[in-house]
């Protein structure tokens, strides 16, 4: 993956969850942008996507930094506040319910985290109040 299309996430230290992970490409790349002072928990619905991703994860011996599991981005299986941030790179474009996606998104990151959000395309079916709301204002926590 180019690094100039992958995600900055800053200085942000401590466990960081790459939601639509794919095949890690995004993961493996936050991991080397901090000198592997940072961990990542990649998450997918596809089978098939996770097991490449945890090849690439093993060749490259960051199985130590980088967790991957199948997951649901509507439903994400953690506690509220357990990440710095939670991102999603090219894959907010194949939810349908991306209003609910955001929601959780913003769910699971702790208190002065990030919503990271890669497109290159406007979400469609988004409705940009429900966006306003969620990253103009103060988190509820």
């Amino acid at each position: 993956m180019e690094k100039k299309s992958s995600p900055r996430v800053g200085r942000l230290e401590g466990w960081i969850l790459d939601i639509a992970t794919g095949t890690g490409d995004v993961a493996i790349e936050i991991i080397h942008q901090n000198d592997h002072h940072r961990k990542v928990f990649g998450l997918d619905f596809s089978h098939p996507m996770i097991k490449k991703a945890q090849r690439k994860v093993l060749n490259k011996g960051l199985s130590q930094t980088i967790t991957l599991s199948l997951g649901d981005a509507l439903s994400l299986p953690f506690r509220d506040n357990t990440f710095r941030a939670a991102m999603i790179a090219f894959g907010l474009r194949n939810i349908e319910k991306k209003e609910q996606a955001l929601s959780e998104m913003v769910r699971v990151i702790q208190k002065g985290g990030k919503v990271i959000i890669l497109e290159f395309t406007s979400p469609k079916g988004v409705d940009e109040k429900i966006i306003s709301d969620l990253f103009s204002k103060d988190p509820p926590w």
